[in-house]
């Protein structure tokens, strides 16, 4: 995990957060090395982490579970989008750029918004010691 002493504000103004993940320059997800192979690469793994330090109650545990299937389906996504991405092949244009990018994000969005729904009941019924917890590490995720 990386924190605030490697990441200083300045770096984080040219990077672009993407559904938790962090995309920098050139398209390639910063947490390829560190977290997998790709976006969404070991999301079981990070899941499991993330339930560990939550230690979700049993009223908690719908939310989590229906959070967890959510955020396992919006890496399923990322990855089939990760298979049409702008190949090295072809010299890209400008516009071509631009309009593979709106188009790249307008996919993410639905995707996020049902991750963002799944999100709150959960978020609100965390004890305040997991919503730090809870904070902290999708901050990073």
């Amino acid at each position: 995990m990386m924190g605030q002493g490697m990441m200083g504000g300045g770096m984080m103004q040219g990077i672009m957060m993407q559904g938790g993940m962090m995309q920098g320059m050139g398209g390639q997800m910063m947490g390829q090395g560190m977290m997998g192979a790709g976006p969404g690469g070991f999301v079981e793994g990070r899941i499991a982490f993330l339930e560990a330090e939550l230690q979700p109650t049993d009223n908690q545990r719908p939310l989590f579970d229906a959070y967890a299937a959510t955020l396992g389906a919006q890496a399923e996504s990322m990855q089939s989008m990760d298979g049409q991405t702008m190949s090295g092949d072809h010299a890209w244009t400008y516009p071509e750029r631009l309009d593979h990018m709106a188009r790249a994000m307008a996919a993410r969005a639905e995707p996020l918004a049902a991750l963002a729904e799944a999100a709150s009941p959960l978020y609100h019924a965390l004890d305040e010691q997991q919503r730090a917890v809870f904070d902290q590490l999708m901050g990073m995720m």
